[in-house]
């Protein structure tokens, strides 16, 4: 009989991937589940079915595969490949075999692959290379990503007597070597730089190229005016518009195949006094997590969303102003639920990202297909969930509140600068009390801030007007700022999160609602029950080193306080808490923020109240992905 203490040597079994995913917190178990029922069903393999369904990252995947196969893993993002093993490998025996030479190590060659287990490639990298390799994994995104940036430095070392020439005829310039090559190396740094708009905007001596990076919008490549003809003909060859039009506007749409994945770009043409102007909107969905936590949804207000998610009936709305990350935050919601047991319908213009299990419908206001009708057609559908893309006028408000109360749980977006504000707006659409009361569930209001990079991230002492902004005494309080770095192009920040508020309509706020009542006693009840407004959660993620005080002022304007936020000097607290902890107690006697003044067009927030003492920020936080 085996000896009680004697630990136990039987080989354990090794752990499967769903095991290895939900253990790292990559997924939960109900995602594990509904991927393994998705799985049995369409024969795919475990990770292509979670990264398709937006339950996981691609990165993520790889990192988890490599570790299960007891290879390295690396991000080509961050590291620099030695130059002088490039040439020895070439692009397009990079691309074919999912290689790509990182550095040498004596003899040896340190090689990172798409997939490590490929004998082939591998035997190939050993005959045409290098006798001696090293293999170490990474993602098939940044590996590609690498070869791009390998590719562009070639071109960057070519003359300048290499600019595209004038155009003649516009199809004959639209194919021509130079002009696709200056069209695909504007493409190529948008979409490696995960931009959201690419404007190529001509002018009278140039063709200017912008980039939309975080919600900031970045100078580009300037280009010859000669470029300009052809390089707009290109784009509309791949939009599949009309080239020969020139008069009017356009809308189109490219679908771009990168690496293990495709993108889809809305492309807009309008016609200016130098030519026509484009925007590219870039739907990447390899580039957006779909998870709340990333998102930044957390604490109380997360379990909160949960329990409204899992109602049979009602309506949830996400509110904010145009670019605010709302469309991402519904996909968000969407992915939490089990649409394998939950029949999930939406009705979009367009649909910008297209997911499993998932119905979805686009309107053609052209032909009279509006979002009240798709709303209609869907209730005929046997719908569990519907999904609004936005909640225009009081018709569809109406379609869709009483929709909810016949069994469905309807989730839309809205136009208001705040979560209580949902009420005011369907209010003014024309939608009696007394349904708004029993058919609103909750609302959901956010901005966008941008992340501090990871990559460069430093502690600094806060300044005294830093202090000030935040509600507190600077003395003791330290800060996070990215202090500029090749992964974030200098800027000190990389990505974007949101920062949220969370109206939740309980009998209280019926009964209020129902009875005349307006925003202002709302809050009053909000306020009562402890709510925090989008003024917290911002002030809360600068103290966390999350993001910046330059980034809290930037929000603030729109987030103030109907009875002013911010303190005196003197009600300041005089020492900051201890790391990692906001003192619950608020401070007292507020006063205007001392934020920049807010535009007319721009209502307060109202959920805010006098801030909380600060907690000491910890160290930049694990790299998220973006917000769209």
């Amino acid at each position: 009989m085996p000896d009680a203490n004697t630990p136990d040597k039987t080989p354990r079994p090794p752990m499967r991937l769903g095991e290895r995913l939900v253990q790292a917190h990559l997924i939960s178990d109900k995602q594990l589940k509904t991927g393994l029922q998705e799985q049995r069903r369409t024969g795919s393999t475990l990770g292509e079915v979670l990264v398709s369904m937006g339950f996981l990252k691609q990165d993520d995947l790889c990192r988890v595969l490599a570790e299960s196969q007891g290879v390295p893993y690396i991000s080509m993002d961050e590291v620099t490949p030695d130059a002088t093993l490039l040439p020895d490998i070439g692009a397009e025996f990079a691309r074919r075999h999912a290689v790509f030479p990182v550095r040498r190590e004596g003899n040896v060659v340190v090689v990172a692959m798409a997939r490590p287990m490929d004998i082939l490639a591998l035997d190939a990298v050993k005959q045409h290379c290098w006798r001696q390799v090293r293999v170490v994994a990474t993602s098939p995104r940044e590996l590609n990503a690498a070869i791009t940036r390998y590719l562009e430095s070639l071109r960057n070392g070519e003359s300048d007597d290499d600019a595209p020439p004038r155009a003649g005829a516009v199809e004959a310039a639209a194919h021509s070597d130079d002009v696709v090559s200056v069209t695909e190396r504007i493409l190529d740094f948008g979409l490696r730089n995960m931009a959201t708009d690419i404007h190529i905007e001509p002018e009278e001596k140039l063709l200017r190229v912008r980039y939309r990076i975080d919600g900031i919008l970045e100078q580009g490549e300037n280009w010859p005016v000669e470029s300009c003809t052809g390089v707009l003909a290109r784009v509309k060859i791949l939009a599949g518009l009309d080239i020969t039009e020139r008069r009017l506007p356009q809308d189109g749409r490219i679908k771009l195949e990168r690496g293990q994945g495709s993108v889809d770009i809305r492309v807009s043409i309008m016609p200016t006094n130098h030519g026509e102007n484009a925007v590219l909107r870039v739907l990447d969905t390899s580039s957006v997590s779909l998870n709340l936590d990333e998102l930044g949804l957390v604490g109380p207000e997360r379990d909160e969303l949960d329990a409204l998610m899992s109602q049979s009936n009602g309506m949830l709305l996400v509110s904010g102003p145009t670019g605010s990350g709302k469309s991402t935050t519904l996909y968000a919601l969407l992915s939490s639920i089990d649409s394998l047991t939950r029949k999930v319908i939406t009705i979009e213009d367009p649909i910008e990202y297209e997911q499993p299990l998932v119905r979805q419908s686009q309107v053609d206001t052209a032909i009279g297909y509006t979002f009240a009708a798709g709303l209609r057609s869907s209730l005929r559908q046997d719908p569990d969930i519907i999904l609004v893309g936005e909640i225009r006028d009081g018709e569809t408000a109406d379609v869709a509140l009483k929709a909810s109360l016949t069994g469905h749980f309807v989730m839309s977006s809205i136009h208001t600068n705040s979560a209580v504000g949902c009420v005011t707006r369907l209010l003014d659409l024309g939608i009696d009390r007394y349904l708004v009361a029993s058919s609103l569930s909750g609302a959901v209001a956010q901005r966008l801030v941008r992340r501090i990079c990871t990559r460069c991230g430093k502690k600094r002492p806060a300044t005294a007007e830093e202090g000030l902004a935040l509600g507190c005494k600077p003395e003791g309080l330290e800060l996070v700022e990215g202090v500029g770095c090749s992964a974030c192009r200098g800027t000190g920040y990389a990505g974007r999160m949101a920062v949220y508020e969370l109206f939740v309509m309980d009998d209280t706020s019926a009964r209020i609602v129902a009875q005349g009542g307006g925003e202002h006693e709302l809050l009053d009840h909000a306020r009562g029950r402890g709510r925090r407004s989008m003024l917290d959660d911002a002030r809360e993620k600068v103290l966390e080193g999350r993001t910046t005080v330059a980034e809290f002022l930037r929000v603030t304007p729109t987030l103030t306080s109907v009875a002013g936020d911010g303190v005196q000097p003197e009600t300041m607290v005089s020492e900051p808490p201890s790391a990692g902890a906001l003192s619950p107690t608020a401070l007292s006697s507020p006063s205007p923020s001392p934020s920049p003044p807010s535009s007319s067009s721009s209502s307060p927030s109202p959920l805010a109240r006098a801030p909380t003492s600060p907690a000491q920020p910890s160290a930049p936080p694990a790299a998220d992905g973006p917000v769209s």
